[in-house]
């Protein structure tokens, strides 16, 4: 019988095999747990302000999903991102990951290692700034598939948050693109048709 890893906040900065990661269950405080190099690295549950911003944000997309499912078939607020070539285990679970998989692929048999998101979202609040802006630009650029990575930051007013994208030429970033509050985004190679007011009140 194998032992199962069960996760705590207190687990921050211990180190794992691939196989405890691979078994390991969470305990029921919502934190998220990441594994970054071999090392879990535990997050606090969000905030409502920022679970409001990336319902908000999902709304958005999910209308858009309806539309254009030759664009995006799949979109999760639970997903886990496989960096490969690290020396150790890296897996990162982004706020917001949106996938296109053919339509052939059989889901039953599907892992999060399996696919990879062409676009991934982080809500940047109080406390997160390193792991945002700093951690997950290094860490999302080493996965082929992301083409885009947002960062919506709510600081210093969750009803007025600002939009950083990173788009990828090649296998880096381009010069990051900043979005104002109240301002439009559009990203036609990406998601054709897809419009975004940078205002969670606006939609």
């Amino acid at each position: 019988m194998k032992t199962v890893l069960l996760l705590t906040p207190e687990d921050h900065g211990r180190r794992v095999t691939p196989e405890q990661w691979e078994t390991a269950e969470a305990d029921s405080k919502r934190w998220k747990y990441e594994i970054i190099d071999g090392v879990v690295q535990a997050s606090p549950p969000p905030t409502f302000a920022h679970d409001t911003v990336l319902g908000w944000l999902n709304t958005v997309v999910v209308l858009y999903r309806l539309r254009h499912r030759e664009v995006v078939n799949h979109g999760s607020q639970r997903c886990a991102v496989r960096i490969p070539g690290r020396v150790g285990l890296a897996e990162v679970q982004p706020d917001l990951g949106l996938y296109c998989h053919p339509p052939d692929l059989d889901v039953s048999k599907t892992r999060w290692s399996d696919v990879e998101p062409f676009l991934v979202v982080e809500i940047l609040s109080e406390g997160t700034e390193e792991k945002d802006t700093v951690r997950n630009v290094d860490l999302y650029v080493q996965v082929p598939g992301i083409r885009e990575y947002w960062i919506v930051d709510l600081r210093p007013d969750v009803y007025q948050p600002s939009l950083t994208v990173y788009r990828k030429r090649g296998a880096r970033w381009q010069r990051p693109i900043e979005v104002p509050f109240g301002e439009v985004y559009e990203t036609p190679r990406l998601l054709p048709g897809f419009s975004l007011r940078v205002d969670p009140r606006a939609s």
